[in-house]
């Protein structure tokens, strides 16, 4: 490679390293701040601990205090000889003795009580202190990776500038500012890099060439036999023997000649970035040509050297051009010269490129393909937009490129007819989402969509209800919290199954709030029903998972003696029971069984009962359940008289036995209190609306608000059943 030696390479791959998703200096920092978090949650954890063991010493000092007190108060007076007359019926009590023992050791005791109590207040103070100096730690590195951000979007621009749009009015004291901005260089390396950036021609280009070759063929950008220092806080070991690096470091930067492409746009057209940038790095020219050509000595090419406003995107302005709008035939030849099917085009998609400037369709045929859209794709259109006939389209890539998202994503997100707004829209709603602390990445472009009103409105939603969100748990869930309608349904039934959703590590299972007020529920009972009451109330989280596949596990090591519970906490449930990934890593070979189905439980109570009625309320109750959300039930005054009583009597009526505040158990089944209300309110207002009698039909009703859903074979629901009826009759 011309004019470049080994070193040369080295220092280039260092400084495209900057450029990516994976560089060195973010990464590192981004490190820095996942360990700062992890301790926070660590020290907020002995905090609440200890403020839980602060609590427990005040109430024992408390109670100790009272009841000494309370003895002395009323003993006092007496001594051992007081009472020894009882001592001829073996009752034998000196007071005086008891008295003298607790005035003794009641300051003693209340003494160590209060040094408990001081240690614990220590560890509290300690452990604030702690969190505060972690929080400052962790605004200091968010702040150090913005600014490498902030250095690294400026680093892309000027490379594109230099390389794709061959903008030479650069000068030297900018790029130097830049270069050592980025603070992983030396004196030597920037004076280096200064030269290759200015005379790109002397090997950059050719690099550039090189570099996405190697991207191309997956080969590790940094597989040049000796590996570097790209940090001044990391210190990676050399070997100078090795022919090989002891680390690859995987380059994720972004394209560069073919992928970042700078618009061109007319004369009267707002830049598609303006951003503000300190005047002393400003690329204003403030040296002669002969003062680089006496540094150097080289020679440029003569250019014209003009400032420019914009620091960020360098935009190619020309001077407007009389539209043509091609005809069709016209069309047919320029579809025809860029590959693109014609034949596969609609006809509103024909009119609309019709209309469009043949210019504008080139140039946004090489911005598509910068981001390796396929031919068979560029025509795509949503409705009455399509991309090749986007006047800003270009702009946009290079805006979403500024902001860290990457070519694939971008493509993603094109193909999913996503991105259709205009560029001023689109830096909107990054503004927006900004200032309600939602930075949008790579990772998390789909939050685009997020509805910051309903956020909000959610998280207020929580509150109230007693679910406190830290920050972090905000920013976890901000997609489920922007999207859903269910916090308020979702929130009453946890609170009419006495569910709270905290986890053993003090943070909320907010992944159960992503079920349906209806999928929610009906978990709930399958899970009391299988007698789980008290996995749910250990790991609330199992809700939001898939229930059926944690009954699947459960019934699975039930059969093959494998156990579901820790012998020495019977309050602990091992996390292969409601992790289905856990399970399969260690029974990668097992088979689960499909549990008996919710239809065939169902289809076997109306054989059972063997009547129209029966099978119109089976009928009705699927109606419900096949819903996302519970219907308002309003009974008029008399059905709902019948309810109340109904409900109230299910332990005569049935037979049951209240096992918990969630639980019957009838005819030795296990069934949820709430499944059975919720159901017989259902049937009571069927049957009212189709003006049937419930005189009689007591135990038939609520005999079916237990069996619904209940997954029992077939024959054991027909056992139940004829009971009843049997009883009945």
């Amino acid at each position: 490679m011309a004019d470049l030696t080994q070193e040369k390479l080295r220092l280039l791959d260092r400084l495209y390293n900057l450029r990516g998703d994976e560089s060195i200096v973010t990464t590192s920092i981004q490190t820095r701040i996942d360990d700062i978090i992890s301790s926070t949650d660590e020290t907020e954890r002995v905090k609440r601990e200890q403020e839980g063991i602060k609590t427990d010493l005040e109430s024992e000092l408390n109670t100790f205090t009272k009841q000494a007190t309370s003895f002395l108060e009323a003993f006092s007076k007496y001594d051992n000889d007081s009472f020894e007359a009882l001592n001829a019926v073996d009752v034998n009590i000196e007071l005086g003795s008891l008295v003298q023992k607790l005035q003794d050791e009641k300051p003693r005791h209340e003494n160590q009580l209060n040094e408990k109590i001081s240690d614990t207040e220590k560890i509290i103070e300690d452990k604030k202190v702690e969190i505060e100096k972690l929080n400052e730690n962790k605004k200091e590195e968010e702040e150090k990776l913005q600014n490498a951000e902030n250095v690294k979007v400026k680093l892309n621009n000027l490379l594109d500038d230099i390389l794709v749009n061959e903008n030479d009015s650069y000068n030297r004291g900018y790029i130097k500012k830049l270069l050592t901005e980025l603070g992983v260089f030396n004196d030597d390396e920037t004076s280096e890099l200064e030269f290759l950036i200015l005379f790109p021609e002397k090997g950059l280009s050719e690099y550039v060439n090189e570099y996405k070759d190697r991207e191309d063929k997956f080969i590790p950008v940094f597989d040049r036999g000796e590996n570097n220092i790209f940090a001044k806080d990391i210190v990676i070991e050399e070997d100078e023997e090795a022919e090989e690096p002891t680390e690859e470091v995987e380059e994720t930067v972004e394209e560069t000649e073919e992928n970042n492409i700078i618009e061109e746009v007319e004369e009267t057209e707002e830049p598609a970035i303006i951003e503000e940038e300190e005047e002393e790095i400003a690329p204003i020219i403030e040296e002669k040509e002969e003062d680089i050509i006496t540094l150097y000595n080289e020679e440029p090419e003569e250019s014209e050297m003009n400032p420019f406003e914009d620091k960020n995107i360098i935009e190619e302005v020309n001077e407007p051009e009389e539209v043509q709008q091609p005809e069709e035939s016209e069309l047919s030849k320029l579809l025809s010269e860029l590959n693109i099917d014609e034949s596969k085009l609609d006809d509103k998609t024909k009119e609309i490129l019709s209309n469009t400037d043949e210019s504008i369709i080139r140039k946004n045929d090489e911005h598509l393909r910068s981001i390796d859209f396929a031919k068979e794709d560029e025509p795509i259109r949503f409705d009455n937009y399509m991309y090749l006939a986007d006047e800003e389209l270009g702009n946009k890539i290079t805006f979403l490129r500024s902001k860290g998202i990457t070519d694939k994503t971008i493509k993603k997100e094109f193909l999913a007819g996503n991105i259709k707004y205009s560029v001023e829209s689109l830096k909107n709603k990054f503004e927006s989402l900004k200032t309600n602390n939602v930075e949008i990445k790579d990772n998390n472009i789909n939050l685009l969509e997020l509805d910051i009103a309903k956020y909000y409105e959610n998280i207020d939603k929580l509150n109230k209800a007693g679910i406190e969100l830290d920050e972090k748990e905000s920013k976890i869930y901000k997609e489920l919290l922007s999207t859903t309608d269910y916090i308020d349904a979702n929130t009453e039934i946890l609170k009419n199954y006495l569910i709270k959703i905290v986890r053993k590590n003090g943070k909320y299972a907010v992944d159960t709030l992503w079920n349906s007020p209806v999928e929610l529920s009906t978990e709930i009972d399958q899970l009391l029903e299988n007698d789980l009451e008290r996995l749910i109330e250990s790991n609330p989280e199992v809700l939001g998972k898939n229930v059926e596949t944690v009954l699947k596990v459960i019934n699975y090591c039930k059969e093959n003696n494998i156990p579901v519970i820790d012998e020495d906490n019977q309050n602990t449930f091992y996390k292969y029971i409601y992790d289905y990934e856990e399970f399969r890593k260690l029974f990668k070979t097992a088979e689960l069984k499909d549990l008996t189905s919710l239809k065939s439980n169902n289809d076997a109570i109306i054989e059972a009962m063997n009547n129209d009625l029966t099978k119109k309320i089976i009928t009705s109750l699927d109606e419900v359940y096949n819903k996302e959300n519970y219907e308002e039930i309003n009974l008029d005054p008399t059905s709902n008289d019948k309810y109340n009583r109904l409900k109230d009597d299910v332990i005569n009526t049935l037979k049951a036995e209240q096992v918990s505040g969630n639980i019957y158990k009838i005819h030795d089944e296990l069934i949820s209190k709430n499944k059975i209300e919720r159901n017989a309110k259902y049937i009571i207002d069927v049957l009212a609306k189709d003006g049937e009698s419930l005189e009689g039909l007591e135990k038939n009703i609520l005999l079916i608000a237990a069996l619904y859903n209940l997954r029992l074979p077939e024959n054991d629901v027909k056992d139940i059943v004829n009971d009843y009826i049997g009883f009945i009759g």
